[in-house]
């Protein structure tokens, strides 16, 4: 999953990364039933606030686009 936050973007950072997000799925890269990375994970690697990584994923539960899963994992 690519990824990339610009810090120069007047946009804010949990738009960006649930946009990729959502641009995945809509271009296939994502596909229905995949797990995502663990907030932890995705944050480190976007070197990023857990807080925000966890906010985009909660914006996109809450629009249907990804769940939860009872064990934790955050799925399309």
């Amino acid at each position: 999953m690519e990824i990339k936050i610009d810090t120069n973007c007047h946009q804010p950072m949990i738009e960006q990364v649930a946009g990729q997000i959502r641009a995945l799925i809509e271009d296939g890269s994502l596909a229905r039933g995949e797990v995502l990375p663990a907030v932890r994970v995705l944050a480190d690697k976007l070197n990023i606030s857990r807080l925000t990584t966890g906010r985009a994923y909660e914006a996109l539960c809450r629009e249907g686009i990804l769940r939860r899963t009872d064990d934790g994992f955050t799925v399309v």
